[in-house]
């Protein structure tokens, strides 16, 4: 998934996503979904109408059901 603006389906708004690539042992946090640790690749997603980031694992992310654009 290429990094810019998207439209959530599952959230019904906006989103800005951006993809986290780390080299590392230790987690850097915990997913927003699951709660599965995140150690090397994830995903930014910040929520247009709020403001607020989360953070996502490449298999929680899909779940968002994200179309390129927005205002769908």
């Amino acid at each position: 998934m290429k990094d810019g603006k998207y439209f959530s389906q599952s959230l019904q708004q906006n989103v800005w996503v951006s993809k986290i690539i780390r080299d590392s042992k230790f987690p850097y946090c915990e997913c927003e979904k699951c709660g599965k640790l995140l150690y090397t690749g994830f995903y930014s997603v910040t929520l247009e109408q709020e403001g607020t980031e989360a953070l996502y694992g490449s298999e929680c992310v899909k779940k968002l059901k994200l179309v390129q654009g927005s205002n769908r």
